[in-house]
């Protein structure tokens, strides 16, 4: 559903911030920037690809980026039912270089976790049709039509270049879907 790829946008966030900040990465500058979502879509190794997201995205005339596609959650969203593991890379030199940022997301109550660090999830799914916002949503396959991420400047200064976040999500020790994101951090 949605929630997972408003979670992912915060993971793209994140974890650009933390490489802006705490690595020396290679991207050319820095400072007031705005995040661009180019891409989302299932990585090469999806496990057993039970989790999956299809999507295309568009450009409006003022250069913002809208997505449509379909989220499909075979487990919904609880408090106890999926752990995820995140890792990110940037491009430099023709290939994407990790850059060190590895984290698990092992809530201990994922979906009231989500919900009270970005309660912007739950207006996505509420976008994509789903009318209990409560930890409790159902499994099930979401569409979402025009999605567009919006303001992701959390803080004031960043290193501009294009990343990849990839979310790997796993249930009782088994990978159920992988989910890449690319996006860039550009000048204001």
């Amino acid at each position: 559903t949605t929630t997972t790829m408003v979670a992912h946008c915060l993971c793209v966030v994140l974890a650009i911030y933390l490489f802006s900040h705490f690595w020396e990465i290679g991207a050319q500058d820095s400072g007031p920037y705005r995040v661009i979502l180019e891409s989302v879509r299932d990585c090469t190794d999806k496990g057993t690809g039970e989790m999956y997201i299809t999507s295309s995205s568009r450009t409006d005339e003022s250069g913002k980026i809208y997505h449509t596609g379909d989220l499909n959650m075979p487990y919904g969203l609880k408090d106890t039912n999926f752990k995820a593991e995140g890792d990110a890379s940037i491009w430099k030199g023709g290939e994407w270089k990790p850059i060190g940022l590895v984290w698990k997301l092992g809530f201990p109550k994922a979906c009231s976790s989500i919900k009270s660090m970005v309660p912007t999830w739950f207006d996505i799914l509420k976008a994509a049709g789903v009318e209990n916002l409560g930890c409790m949503i159902p499994q099930g396959k979401y569409h979402f039509v025009d999605y567009h991420v919006g303001s992701m400047d959390k803080v004031n200064s960043l290193k501009y270049g294009k990343y990849r976040i990839r979310l790997s999500f796993t249930r009782q020790g088994k990978k159920i879907g992988c989910i890449s994101y690319f996006a860039q951090a550009v000048p204001k």
